[in-house]
């Protein structure tokens, strides 16, 4: 079990993000599927993994799921998939 190993999770934050830093229309399949799998797959699984190990603790804990402000942003025309996906 993972508290055995590792201890008891507190606070888990959940934040990533990659960006290429090119344009929109430069990004080859490669790169979008680097930028998916972190930023939103990459968030999904921590989240399936360890809200289990949350609830099973059976104390108190917090999940806080946070992104980037550039989520928010426009005009910024190399920033194109990392926008999309934070």
């Amino acid at each position: 079990m993972f508290s055995e190993k590792f201890g008891e999770v507190h606070l888990l934050s959940n934040n990533a993000g990659v960006a290429v830093g090119i344009f929109l229309l430069e990004y080859t399949l490669p790169y979008w599927n680097w930028v998916v799998g972190v930023n939103i797959w990459g968030v999904i699984h921590r989240i399936r993994i360890f809200v289990h190990i949350l609830l099973q603790q059976n104390n108190e804990c917090q999940k806080i799921n946070t992104a980037s402000i550039s989520g928010l942003l426009t005009g910024e025309a190399a920033n194109g998939i990392y926008s999309n996906t934070t």
